[in-house]
Parts: structure tokens; sequence; C-alpha cells
């Protein structure tokens, strides 16, 4: 993502927006499908799903996640919020989501 978009109270942000672009590229679904509020159980994804989506969040974000923090992902806040900190402390990017 090239530009940093203004963004209402009322939207997602934009770490969340960008995760539910990796879980819908991961995963095989359409845009829309996936809201910040889906759970895993609501979307069906099961113990593999997880292993796909968190090695493609690894690649997107350029993070390591380890195991213990993968049993807590249950939902895309969930998500969300064990990745903020992980981009955030990137060296020299200043935490920026990127591809």
């Amino acid at each position: 993502m090239n530009t940093v978009e203004h963004i209402s109270a009322e939207e997602p942000d934009l770490l969340t927006r960008r995760v539910i672009e990796v879980l819908t590229k991961t995963q095989g679904m359409k845009p829309g499908e996936i809201q910040p509020d889906s759970t895993f159980e609501e979307l069906g994804f099961d113990s593999l799903d997880a292993i796909n989506i968190v090695f493609g969040l690894e690649n997107a974000f350029n993070v390591k996640i380890e195991n213990e923090v993968i049993r807590e992902i249950t939902d895309v806040r969930a998500i969300v919020e064990q990745l903020r900190p992980l981009v955030a402390a990137r060296p020299g990017d200043g935490g920026a989501a990127t591809s």
C-alpha cells in the first residue's frame, strides 16, 4: 500500500484491512466475506486453515508469530491485536504494514 488513507472511527484501521486482505487471499474468499468481528468458527476455518493463515500473515508482514500466540488467535480482531506490536517493532520501516 503506497498511500495512507484517512480512516474514520467507524472504519477498520489500515492494519485490520490488511489482515482481512491476507485472510481473503489465503483462504480463497471474496472481498466482504471476512469482517473485523468474524470468528474462525463463523468462517469455517480449522487448524489447517490457521497454519496457512499464519504463514500468509508472516510473509505479508515480515514477522514471526510464535506458536503459543497462534493458539490464542480465534478471530480477526485477535489476529490484529497480536500483529500490532510485532509490526510496530519491525526495525527500519516504522511499523508500516506492507505486502
